[in-house]
């Protein structure tokens, strides 16, 4: 079925953020995205996830013990697009798995 989500923004106010502490909230990734994932946590003990904009394993290190949860959608299909297609399944494996490296490298 359908699962709503909402959606926390940086710009959110505090006001409204004390009526989801429990819920699941999604950050957006901006110059400020540390300090508005910092201040959802004071108001949720949920999983905090970011996307919109999440575009390459950099963006992945860069949110790594901030965000619990990245979101990549359109990085992975612009790289789908990109390549002819007898690479695109190898292209799009070996794009998600410099995601996936970048998270777990210490």
């Amino acid at each position: 079925g359908i699962i709503p989500i909402d959606v926390i923004s940086s710009v959110s106010v505090d006001t409204w953020l004390e009526k989801y502490p429990r819920r699941p909230l999604r950050g957006s990734l901006n110059p400020d995205l540390f300090s508005h994932v910092e201040r959802i946590k004071r108001w949720s003990s949920a999983s905090v996830a970011v996307g919109f904009g999440i575009r390459n394993a950099d963006h992945v290190l860069r949110l790594r013990g901030g965000a619990n949860i990245v979101v990549v959608g359109s990085a992975v299909l612009d790289n789908y697009i990109k390549v002819a297609s007898k690479e695109k399944v190898v292209s799009v494996r070996n794009f998600i798995s410099s995601l996936v490296y970048a998270i777990r490298t210490p």
